[in-house]
């Protein structure tokens, strides 16, 4: 399995998974374009492979670098931003 749901409504991921269908799952909008995994837009929105972990706010949706091995982002959590979380982000 590539998801695995958690108990405060959150879901880890493998750094594999599909974009598209996270977006489906989660009823989200991140960007697929020029990325097809959550892997791969976190290498597109940084720039490059991450060092560490890590967690950033992209499309209302906090993506957290949980495990990395070497140049591979291993498990991403993912859960969407609270509306309050969304608003102060963009001030």
């Amino acid at each position: 399995p590539e998801v695995w749901p958690q108990p405060d409504g959150s879901l880890v991921v493998a750094g594999t998974a599909n974009l598209h269908d996270l977006n489906l799952a989660l009823d989200t909008q991140m960007p697929e374009e020029n990325a097809t995994t959550i892997g791969g837009l976190i290498v597109r929105l940084l720039g490059d492979q991450p060092e560490d972990k890590l967690c950033i706010l992209e499309s209302g949706v906090y993506i957290e670098v949980t495990s990395l091995r070497g140049d591979w982002i291993r498990r991403v959590k993912i859960r969407k931003a609270d509306t309050d979380d969304s608003s102060q982000s963009e001030s």
